[in-house]
């Protein structure tokens, strides 16, 4: 895992837009602009869902039980989420599906059931930590004092 968190960082250090944490929802919309992804919240993107194919009951599926995910159509990543989540949880689920991204999952495909369950759920483990690091590097929690759960609750961080 320290091998994602490595990748995390870096990937934030990347992105010389960002030059205060958190990592605003703005920020990510920035960051997906200059990778050529592309973001869509769900009140965007059901309008345009056929859900008389199968690929359109699949994404349907997707929207009703889970709160974001990425598809891979014709090799340009689209990360889709829920607006109706609290703006916190955007962030973290955004920047959950970039992890998935940026570390090359065949899990952003899910339209198609390519991995074992198995490894959907190294995956998800895998991005989940990215998204943690990304957001809440912890290089900066320790250099400001943060060494715990309280104290990131203790100063409203979570």
């Amino acid at each position: 895992m320290n091998n994602i968190r490595k990748t995390a960082l870096e990937f934030l250090l990347e992105q010389e837009h960002i030059t205060k944490l958190p990592v605003s929802l703005d920020d990510l919309m920035c960051i997906a602009k200059k990778y050529n992804w592309e973001i869509y919240t769900y009140s965007e993107f059901i309008p345009y869902i056929d859900t008389s194919t199968e690929n359109g009951k699949r994404l349907m599926q997707c929207i009703n039980t889970n709160k974001a995910f990425v598809i891979n159509d014709n090799k340009t990543p689209t990360i889709i989420f829920d607006d109706r989540l609290p703006y916190i949880e955007k962030t973290y689920k955004v920047s959950h599906e970039m992890g998935h991204i940026v570390l090359g999952h065949k899990t952003f495909d899910l339209l198609s059931d390519n991995i074992s369950d198995e490894e959907k759920k190294i995956q998800e483990n895998e991005a989940e930590v990215f998204a943690t690091e990304f957001l809440a590097p912890q290089p900066v929690l320790r250099e400001i004092g943060i060494s715990s759960i309280d104290d990131m609750n203790d100063l409203a961080l979570l």
